[in-house]
């Protein structure tokens, strides 16, 4: 079976980078990270390079995408991660079709499609939602809009958590739907019923489609100094 070849594309702080790195080092998916892409200097790329991994920023416009299909077909990319925060094109898209390309968003879409970073969190907060958590979706020309493979979501409770344990809330349930849509991809088996997790710290998230949820993902410690 060909190990599949991930290409990151990113804007900023890494976290799902080094989640995703931490994924391939455990087990949990079966592949190797080959490439990260930068639109802009950012502590993603910094850390990519300092781990060894092919790491370039680009200049990437959809009326400029050359460089961006350069790269992604030299790394020979089969799954790409966009968090990247511009929109790729539809002939980007539809040249390396034969690739799987994801997108990780923090809302629970459709809520708040076309929203970027922590900006639907803050958005949800001002109407008050009860739920949130964060969507992984194979990306299509229209924003936010391809078919969705997995979401974590979690019960809010805006009186008594911090927004930094919102932050960190919406994270962990976006690790974990971007585990179970690769888990999908490889071909693993989903479980019937929603899985639920709850950490040493209080957290409980559900995830809703998924394969069976790996110990590692259950523990505390899986998750600090990411």
């Amino acid at each position: 079976m060909k190990t599949r070849r991930y290409v990151f594309l990113v804007s900023g702080g890494g976290g799902n980078l080094r989640l995703l790195a931490k994924f391939l080092a455990f087990g949990l998916l079966d592949g190797e990270l080959v490439g990260v892409l930068a639109d802009r200097p950012c502590p993603a790329l910094s850390w990519a390079q300092e781990k060894g991994i092919f790491a370039q920023q680009m200049s990437y416009r959809q009326s400029q995408p050359e460089e961006l299909r350069r790269y992604l077909a030299q790394l020979q990319a089969d799954l790409i991660i966009t968090n990247i925060h511009k929109i790729i094109d539809a002939q980007t898209l539809a040249q390396f079709s034969e690739a799987h390309w994801l997108n990780l968003h923090y809302s629970i879409l459709p809520a708040f499609a076309g929203l970027i970073g922590l900006a639907p969190l803050e958005a949800a907060q001002k109407q008050r939602l009860p739920f949130f958590g964060a969507t992984a979706h194979l990306v299509e020309e229209q924003l936010d809009a391809g078919p969705i493979l997995a979401q974590g979501i979690f019960a809010t409770a805006w009186q008594k958590k911090t927004k930094k344990a919102h932050i960190e809330q919406t994270f962990r349930a976006g690790g974990l739907a971007l585990w179970a849509a690769l888990a999908q991809l490889e071909g693993q088996e989903l479980a019937e019923q929603p899985a639920a997790i709850q950490w040493e710290n209080g957290q409980r998230i559900c995830l809703h489609p998924s394969p069976k949820i790996p110990e590692q993902l259950q523990q505390e410690t899986f998750w600090q100094n990411i």
